[in-house]
């Protein structure tokens, strides 16, 4: 009888959903062993603000309406890339699990005798994960229309969301020059997260140039200088810096890889996205036969078109949200932000804080009404939706509003859950920390920064040791020049989490 008002509890969002969760309440504290009071210690989280972090934790019974825990729940801090679980959510929540973003090449004018007397317009549709296997399918496509040339110019319009201005501080900085590719910047025509991969290998001898492969392959205006070579022995040592030269970009490699080593790729973002994916177009076109006698533009306001030549769908929603939170790809999660806002009625050229601020007042509407708000004020701030802006703010009550509110709604919670990893799966072993029954246990995203303070987040969903489902969000912010290192951070969440379970809560 309770799994069933419990399954009916999930499908009703009215009245019905009240009287049925205090069903389960009443039913729930008669059947089920006592969980700790609301309030609870969380001793280890709370040694680290004795070291001077701040922190904000909360884990609760989501089948009972319970806190277990909690420690400064409504304090507001850096939450890093737990952002993304808001970000996800809402667009969830707009589009559904199935929604895909389409990219479409276009002509200006009708093809005739094999020719596009006019331009050839790439549209671009805001997929936040096109790869260059999408530009290969475009280009193949209208190759088997039987265009073989196309007289006029390749331009890449990219007016969904206008031009954008850099947002953050990193993203401002990687236009001008970039050793990483966390910081790319956003367009709605971007390809491959808008980084450029290379490839190397050593050389057969020492003193050897290390082979070096751009991937796919070269384009004119991204350009290569290697200083890497082939060494005797030790281990691979490489620099990789990516600069903006104005009318193009290079990539400077240096250091040395071991002979034997079995190759490295590197990823660094690019300074103009647009020109990345209309030169990697054109070399795509052309290696299907289709020459393009014009330049390469760029459009940020609407380029008109005679016809639709060929298309290239997304993966699902729920599929790209599992690839946004396991890589933690901020690429991804801002191009989101960005088209959630144009959804909700924002004209180009759109602004990252503005797309945070869309979703600023989701998660604090969500947390106005939550059954957990016990009258706390809702004071999030979010400038972008990736989490990589420090000046974002939100408490772990809040966190918890938005995943209760999940978990109301089967057709939230089954793709959003599905897009969290386990600690035993998650990238490295500092989250699972050789916990056997936390890393089956508890399935989350994790978030950290490391400036202007450090941070580590970690928020998601728990499983109690008779079935039921729970919730927790753990944030963790250093003190300007007193660093909390994230192993400190994950281990005093691991050792208040087995606190926990010996109290008969899991």
């Amino acid at each position: 009888m309770v799994r069933e008002i419990a399954l009916a509890h999930r499908r009703d969002n009215g009245r019905l959903a009240k009287l049925v969760h205090a069903t389960i309440g009443v039913l729930l504290a008669l059947l089920l062993p006592a969980l700790p009071a609301w309030g609870q210690s969380l001793p280890n989280l709370a040694a680290l603000q004795n070291r001077g972090a701040a922190v904000s934790a909360m884990v609760v019974a989501l089948d009972q309406g319970k806190v277990i825990a909690a420690l400064e729940p409504d304090r507001q801090l850096t939450p890093a890339s737990v952002t993304k679980l808001v970000t996800g959510t809402r667009a969830l929540d707009i589009w559904g699990a199935n929604h895909r973003f389409t990219t479409r090449l276009a002509a200006t004018a009708p093809v005739q005798n094999g020719q596009l007397a006019g331009d050839l317009v790439l549209l671009g549709g805001a997929d936040p994960a096109l790869t260059e296997e999408g530009l290969a399918v475009l280009a193949r496509e209208v190759a088997l229309l039987g265009v073989r040339e196309v007289a006029g110019d390749l331009i890449i319009d990219a007016s969904r969301f206008g031009e954008i201005a850099c947002s953050p501080a990193d993203r401002c900085r990687a236009r001008e020059q970039s050793a990483h590719s966390y910081a790319a910047p956003l367009s709605a025509a971007g390809v491959n997260f808008s980084t450029v991969s290379i490839d190397l290998r050593p050389g057969l001898n020492p003193g050897q140039q290390a082979w070096v492969q751009p991937r796919p392959f070269g384009l004119p205006s991204f350009k290569l200088l290697v200083e890497a070579t082939t060494t005797s022995g030790g281990g691979a040592a490489l620099t990789a810096v990516h600069r903006n030269l104005g009318d193009k970009e290079q990539t400077e490699i240096a250091g040395g890889l071991p002979i034997g080593n079995e190759g490295v790729s590197l990823r660094r973002s690019v300074a103009h996205p647009e020109r990345l994916t209309g030169e990697l177009l054109r070399g795509f076109l052309e290696r299907e036969g289709v020459r393009v006698g014009g330049g390469l533009r760029f459009a940020y306001g609407p380029a008109p078109y005679h016809t639709i030549l060929a298309q290239h769908e997304s993966r699902s929603l729920s599929e790209l949200l599992s690839g946004m939170m396991y890589y933690s790809n901020n690429f991804s999660a801002d191009v989101l932000a960005l088209d959630l806002a144009r959804a909700m009625g924002s004209l180009p050229p759109l602004h990252l804080a503005e797309a945070g601020a869309h979703l600023g007042d989701y998660l604090r509407s969500l947390a106005s009404g939550s059954r957990f708000a016990v009258g706390a004020e809702a004071r999030a701030v979010l400038r972008d939706g990736s989490g990589l802006d420090p000046d974002n703010r939100l408490s772990a009550r809040e966190l918890i509003s938005l995943l209760d509110y999940v978990y109301a709604r089967l057709d939230l919670f089954q793709p959003l859950l599905g897009s969290l990893s386990l600690p035993a799966h998650a990238r490295g072993t500092l989250l699972s920390g050789g916990d056997a029954l936390w890393s089956r246990s508890v399935v989350g995203k994790t978030g950290g920064l490391s400036v202007p303070v450090s941070v580590t987040s970690y928020a998601g969903y728990l499983r109690f040791a008779d079935g039921g489902w729970g919730a927790f969000a753990f944030l963790v912010n250093g003190a300007p020049g007193r660093p909390i290192a994230r192993a400190d951070a994950f281990e005093a969440m691991r050792r208040d989490f087995a606190i926990l379970r010996n109290t008969n809560a899991f």
